[in-house]
């Protein structure tokens, strides 16, 4: 018996949808990522972010680590998450916070960044099996 072939961008897509329901809200919670918003905390610090700072937060979700950079540590933030529905949540949070002139969400693919290369001064790579912080000349 063969196994059924699913492309890449069906995998995608379902993940996005999935990420985007209310049960992945309720599953998970506010956070998507491992250690919530104390492993953030802990990382921007370790990183020296401050007002000075630019991230890109890759799968952003809903926009908690992102939101939380901004609030804590004035950065500037582009979140970017393959969802359309997790980029609307995101940018209402902004708004609704007041943080629209710091952080921005956009829907697109972490595997093809819509952005020009060392835009960014750091960026956040985050999911259930690993964490990589990556540092991007600036």
């Amino acid at each position: 018996m063969t196994e059924p072939q699913v492309s890449e961008a069906t995998v995608k897509q379902c993940c996005a949808t999935f990420y985007g329901s209310d049960a992945a809200r309720f599953l998970l919670g506010e956070s998507f990522h491992p250690g919530g918003t104390q492993l953030t905390h802990e990382l921007a610090q370790r990183m020296g972010l401050g007002p000075h700072s630019r991230v890109l937060d890759v799968a952003s979700g809903q926009g908690t680590s992102a939101l939380y950079l901004a609030e804590t540590f004035g950065c500037e933030i582009v979140g970017i998450d393959f969802s359309e529905e997790n980029t609307r949540l995101a940018q209402a949070a902004a708004a609704e916070r007041g943080l629209t002139s710091r952080v921005t969400f956009v829907t697109g693919d972490a595997e093809h960044l819509p952005f020009p290369n060392a835009e960014s001064a750091a960026g956040f790579f985050r999911n259930r099996l690993r964490m990589r912080v990556l540092h991007l000349p600036g």
